[in-house]
């Protein structure tokens, strides 16, 4: 984590202008994580919550070692959306999650008791849609089209409603409408990097978010893997008095240095399947 360079602008990138400064104490953060466990034991309502964090993922860093391609000496379990990806995947990251939070770092999660993931909601809510931006890539379809699959496509939907949108206050249908609407395109930079490095500070200077009536400096925290390849874009949106969020906000200081995981410099990972080597086993397998 490079703090240095978060704290180090005041405009147009790294998050001081907009931030939430908490006033939570450590016994107060103590005292609302309490009141959690007794809200998700004892009561029909969700814990309340500050805001949300929209978190969306770059496949082709997260397909690493899980394409299959003979070359990958650290090759571990191969997942099927990762050997014949979607060609949007390559250029755009898709939704990880809507997540609430709390001001002090912390936030609710397995919200009890909830419904249980209904699967005919993805259809309400548009199957096509959610497959392409709120992918499962590690669904293996059954060779047999009658067979049930094993786990099926909606586990990953099913995880991220339990543990994150049974806390939102929102029915199953409002929580993924919300998601996608919430989609934010990836810049360019992304496309013309592909495979390549590039500052930090130009891609989250693409996030940044202008116009409006958001303070200057809310952009996005970019998380990498291994300190330099990009993995995920996690931004901040606001809350309403309806649960819904309202907008892209400043995020709170600690979720910054919580969140932020890069060097200066970010490489845009491509996928496995895309490098040569891969393309040459898969021609001759």
């Amino acid at each position: 984590l490079n703090i240095n360079m978060i704290y180090s602008r005041i405009s147009g990138t790294f998050f001081l202008s907009g931030l939430y400064t908490s006033s939570l104490t450590l016994s107060a953060a103590a005292g609302r994580q309490l009141r959690f466990i007794q809200d998700t034991t004892s009561t029909s309502s969700p814990p309340d919550f500050d805001y949300y964090i929209y978190s969306m993922s770059f496949q082709p860093e997260f397909c690493r070692h899980h394409s299959g391609c003979s070359f990958d000496k650290e090759s571990s379990e191969v997942y099927p959306g990762c050997m014949d990806p979607d060609p949007i995947w390559r250029y755009s990251l898709t939704i990880h999650g809507l997540w609430p939070q709390y001001t002090d770092g912390t936030w609710p999660s397995y919200c009890d008791p909830y419904p249980p993931f209904d699967p005919s909601t993805a259809t309400t809510v548009g199957l096509s849609n959610l497959e392409r931006l709120w992918p499962n890539v590690k669904y293996d379809a059954p060779l047999d089209p009658s067979a049930v699959p094993s786990p099926p496509y909606t586990d990953f939907w099913d995880h991220e409603w339990t543990k994150h949108g049974s806390c939102s206050g929102l029915s199953q249908v409002q929580y993924f409408e919300t998601a996608l609407n919430a989609f934010v395109e990836t810049p360019n930079v992304v496309r013309e990097n592909y495979g390549r490095s590039m500052p930090l500070e130009e891609l989250m200077d693409a996030y940044a978010l202008d116009g409006g009536n958001v303070a200057p400096g809310v952009g996005a925290m970019v998380v990498c893997e291994g300190g330099n390849l990009l993995s995920e874009v996690r931004l901040c949106l606001g809350k309403g008095e309806d649960g819904l969020p309202t907008g892209r906000i400043g995020c709170p200081q600690e979720t910054i240095i919580r969140g932020q995981s890069c060097d200066n410099t970010v490489t845009i990972p491509n996928f496995d399947v895309d490098k040569t080597d891969c393309a040459k086993m898969k021609m001759t397998a």
